[in-house]
């Protein structure tokens, strides 16, 4: 598999309880993907839209059927997708899934910048 990641290099000051989860999401997501979505390619992109920071995961794999919300249907993952939105949303951001079987999947994850550090 490969991955590929882009920054549109723009400051994104985040509180540390932020950052983690970002990271810890992204995280669960590659380790899905591994998992499940035989995906060959992979990419991650961070860019700044405001006072938010946008992370997209996409990737090329098999996709899933996302329900009526646009929500996971994974509550029992441990720090899976349902833990990242509850997670999220505790801090104002969320989390938004595409994805169509055969078609593999991109999921947004959004959270708010730290308005009080230098922009």
């Amino acid at each position: 598999m490969t991955i590929c990641f882009e920054d549109d290099k723009r400051s994104k000051p985040l509180d540390e309880s932020v950052l983690i989860l970002l990271f810890r999401a992204v995280r669960e997501l590659l380790i899905n993907i591994t998992k499940h979505a035989k995906a060959q390619n992979v990419k991650v992109t961070a860019r700044r839209d405001g006072e938010n920071i946008k992370i997209f995961v996409e990737d090329d794999g098999v996709g899933f059927t996302v329900s009526k919300n646009g929500s996971s249907n994974h509550k029992n993952d441990g720090f899976g997708l349902f833990s990242i939105e509850e997670r999220l949303d505790s801090l104002g951001g969320y989390l938004e899934i595409e994805s169509e079987v055969g078609r593999g999947a991109c999921v947004s994850i959004i959270a708010p910048l730290n308005s009080k550090k230098e922009n």
